[in-house]
């Protein structure tokens, strides 16, 4: 009987070994892909900011400019 009870708690904590194991390599992955989406997301915005600011004072002052014209 403790052979078998042995034979149970081996695998067992092989099995809970294995598990820890996909576990941290599904959690390494998970950080890879949130690493890179960080990476694109500051790449567009210091790609798009500047143009996004030029486009907001463009309207800003062309409604200004509505505004003077309509008063």
């Amino acid at each position: 009987m403790t052979d078998t009870v042995l034979g149970c708690r081996l695998e067992w904590e092989t099995a809970v070994i294995r598990g820890s194991h996909c576990f941290q390599a599904l959690e390494e992955e998970r950080l890879q892909q949130l690493k890179d989406l960080a990476a694109c997301y500051l790449h567009h915005l210091q790609e798009m900011g500047p143009k996004m600011v030029q486009v907001r004072c463009f309207v800003a002052v062309v409604s200004l400019v509505f505004c003077e014209e309509h008063a």
